[in-house]
């Protein structure tokens, strides 16, 4: 893993795989359990694995693998959305990977990393505005994000509080959202997440179509 020394590697593995036993134990359902609306099945696993994890809407998820320049995760929801949304989930890494976890929005991808967001459009635009500075935000720790896109402007929310806008005007005003997250070469670097929502929000009247 990136940024973890070599002898500590195995230990680090070890706990990862301790924190991922943890996570899904008791994910089975039981007679007394409510019924659940989520399943696995609400997302596309266009790279790496997911498992449900305990608890509805809960669940694990693992890069590929890949012996390439990194492993990848990429987790598509099913259901599309179209401006104006708001899309909200909580999740953290699992492990010592300090890389940065994604959320794909509408003509962008939003990057939440230690200490730092970001929101990638293209690479001559991120030259521009790049990274703004979040100090003390921490990947391994569980946050909740939210984001609220409209025509010409997202906002980013980490635990109920603005920390980024930036102006975005995509192509198209309906996609599906995304979960992207990378790891080390052959790694299966692994997230938890819970409670992804994502929901239409009603237009301005002057917006609407007449």
């Amino acid at each position: 893993m990136d940024g973890v020394p070599a002898p500590h590697r195995h230990r680090a593995a070890a706990a990862c795989a301790a924190a991922i036993a943890a996570l899904t134990l008791g994910a089975g359902a039981t007679t007394a359990d409510p019924p659940c609306a989520q399943a696995p099945t609400d997302w596309d696993a266009v790279e790496g694995a997911l498992t449900r994890g305990a608890g509805c809407g809960r669940y694990v998820a693992t890069t590929n693998g890949a012996r390439t320049a990194y492993s990848l995760g990429q987790l598509v929801w099913r259901t599309p959305v179209t401006l104006p949304y708001r899309a909200t989930v909580t999740w953290r890494r699992l492990g010592a990977d300090p890389r940065a976890l994604e959320l794909g929005v509408l003509g962008g991808i939003v990057m939440v990393a230690d200490d730092r967001v970001g929101l990638w459009i293209d690479d001559a635009s991120f030259e521009l505005d790049g990274w703004r500075p979040l100090p003390g935000h921490r990947v391994r720790r569980p946050h909740t994000v939210a984001v609220t896109q409209r025509a010409g402007e997202l906002t980013l929310e980490l635990d109920g509080a603005v920390v980024a806008r930036w102006p975005l005007r995509p192509r198209a005003t309906t996609g599906r959202l995304a979960l992207i997250w990378k790891g080390a070469p052959a790694d299966r670097a692994a997230i938890w997440f819970a409670g992804f929502a994502a929901q239409g929000l009603a237009q301005p009247a002057a917006a609407r179509p007449k």
